[in-house]
């Protein structure tokens, strides 16, 4: 993958994170009011270490695996277990 074509890749996988309300404000709310100050920096440290390695996959070429259906359905069920172990943390 060219670099050009590897930082629209990032530009666009950072502003479906950035732009869209949802489970990552949600928790930086509710820390926030728990927490305060310290949430931002640490969920922000987290979504940008997740957003690396999804851009490395995306370098690697990983994008063809992770569309495979047992694959697919696996990332899925994880994911879908994360938002309620989140909901649950709320």
């Amino acid at each position: 993958m060219s670099l050009p074509a590897l930082v629209l890749s990032w530009t666009f996988v950072s502003l479906s994170g950035v732009l869209s309300p949802g489970p990552l404000s949600a928790m930086a709310f509710a820390g926030g009011a728990r927490s305060g100050f310290r949430t931002g920096p640490l969920l922000s440290t987290g979504h940008a270490l997740l957003e690396l390695c999804l851009i490395v996959g995306l370098a690697l070429g990983l994008g063809k695996f992770v569309q495979e259906g047992k694959v697919a359905d696996l990332v899925s069920l994880f994911g879908g277990g994360f938002l309620v172990w989140m909901g649950y943390g709320l």
